[in-house]
């Protein structure tokens, strides 16, 4: 059976991963692992409302994934926050040393995103937005909605957003 997206039973949850974020996205759990190669965590995450970040390459061990893309395929959380997302990639980091096609990484540095000296963390990131696409949608309230989510990113941790264009995106 396809999994159905929380929110709304007659809507598409996303990808191959769409398991683990209908189960987030619901309240079951406040976060889950999923494998990412084309999208099957940061799609699935984006159409349930939760977050999904794909993981670096030999960022996490993939013993036991049933999914082997080579170095395309990563194992990645999914989770209700933010806050949860830094928690579940703090504990899934780490390869096997016995892995033959692993970076090495250096150890993980993440920042405590609820602490007040923090608060102004991502003051040098921008943020993309492609407004012909961004207003491109059915319903008002989706835009209008993520409008909202844009400027609390901005208002809560210091960054910016940039118009984009696409060109020749035709």
């Amino acid at each position: 059976r396809t999994v159905r997206n929380p929110h709304s039973v007659d809507r598409y949850t996303g990808g191959s991963s769409s398991g683990p974020a209908a189960l987030v996205s619901s309240g079951l759990c406040s976060g889950a692992i999923g494998t990412d190669g084309g999208g099957s965590v940061r799609i699935p995450s984006s159409l349930c409302g939760i977050v999904g970040l794909k993981t670096t390459f030999g960022r996490t061990d993939m013993t036991g994934v049933v999914c082997d893309a080579g170095t395309v395929e990563v194992a990645s959380p999914l989770t209700s926050s933010v806050e949860d997302s830094v928690l579940l990639y703090s504990a899934l980091a780490g390869s096997r040393p016995m892995d033959k096609l692993t970076l090495r990484p250096s150890l993980l540095c993440v920042p405590n995103l609820v602490s007040s000296e923090n608060s102004k963390i991502l003051q040098s990131v921008k943020v993309g937005k492609y407004t012909e696409w961004f207003h491109d949608v059915p319903d008002n309230e989706v835009s209008n909605t993520c409008e909202d989510a844009l400027n609390l990113l901005c208002s809560t941790f210091g960054c910016q957003i940039e118009e984009i264009i696409l060109p020749e995106l035709e």
